[in-house]
């Protein structure tokens, strides 16, 4: 019974194991199931390991639609605690960072999922290979909601080289705010492996391997950020800096704005005057400083 109600996810980072995800999924009486989700982590961030937890319990219908949730984060740099309340296809949440609480209303244009380890409602609609449809998700640890757009890339056999072996899986891609993300399902719809850009691979592993983690991986921030082609200016005697920029067609940011300039793949930024350190610099911003799902007064 155990084994049929839990599974688990081993987090890798470039090609090491330092986290992993625990999925328990109960029955409710009524319809419907509880997930309830725990997450560890290992974040070597500028060679400071810092352990990362996270727990979520959601109420999902029988079509894995989110009905309502609760959730935590805990790390040595930031916490968190969550709750919210799906109103046709409004999310309805307050949260409490331990130095302020806050409540919001994110709107999407249907009622959302949340990111499991179960993604069985995607295979229900006879897919053919290289269909696109959109999804709408509520992610509890940014506390946003986005639509993501997913193309079904077929049903064939792939190679988990993390595990040498050759499964026969459901490929799926998927775009969310310009990122590209690989999963792979079997045929009950339940996540193998899934890749992001940034080179983190959950993949799925019984227990005893997934939770068998490295504690101070590769660090993180040199391993993602991306390398400037070109030497930096002085600048202190610099009044703007350039870049040009490489977009794929299908990705739009909003650029163009404040000390910014965008055209024809270039890039302008304006440096800045500083007021003097006598200058009240925050006086009458009270709106620009209240506090954010990301950063807290």
């Amino acid at each position: 019974q155990r084994g049929r109600e839990e599974s688990f996810l081993g987090i890798y980072f470039k090609q090491e194991r330092i986290g992993y995800v625990k999925n328990r999924v109960v029955e409710k009486n009524t319809g419907g199931v509880i997930l309830y989700q725990d997450a560890v982590l290992y974040l070597n961030i500028m060679e400071t390991n810092y352990p990362i937890k996270m727990h979520l319990q959601a109420d999902l219908t029988n079509s894995s639609l989110l009905e309502h949730f609760r959730f935590s984060l805990f790390s040595p740099f930031y916490e968190l605690n969550a709750n919210g309340v799906v109103h046709g296809s409004e999310v309805h949440f307050s949260m409490n960072t331990g130095k302020d609480e806050r409540a919001d209303i994110i709107r999407l244009s249907e009622p959302p999922f949340i990111s499991t380890n179960m993604r069985n409602y995607l295979l229900q609609n006879n897919l053919q290979e290289g269909e696109k449809f959109k999804i709408p998700y509520f992610d509890p640890v940014t506390m946003s909601g986005k639509e993501s757009t997913i193309e079904y890339k077929g049903f064939k056999k792939e190679l988990i080289r993390e595990q040498g072996r050759i499964y026969k899986l459901h490929h799926f891609e998927e775009k969310i705010s310009g990122i590209r993300i690989n999963f792979f399902l079997d045929e009950n719809g339940k996540v193998i492996k899934e890749t992001s850009p940034t080179g983190f691979v959950f993949l799925s592993e019984p227990e005893f391997r997934a939770t068998d983690i490295v504690y101070k991986g590769t660090e993180i921030l040199s391993a993602v950020s991306v390398p400037a082609i070109g030497s930096f200016p002085d600048l202190s005697e610099t009044s703007s800096i350039r870049y040009r920029l490489d977009i794929p067609d299908d990705i739009e940011f909003d650029l163009d704005q404040d000390r910014q300039t965008y055209r024809d793949n270039i890039l302008v930024v304006h440096k800045e005057n500083m007021p003097p350190e006598q200058a009240k610099v925050c006086f009458g911003k009270d709106s620009e400083m209240q506090s954010t799902p990301y950063i807290q007064s």
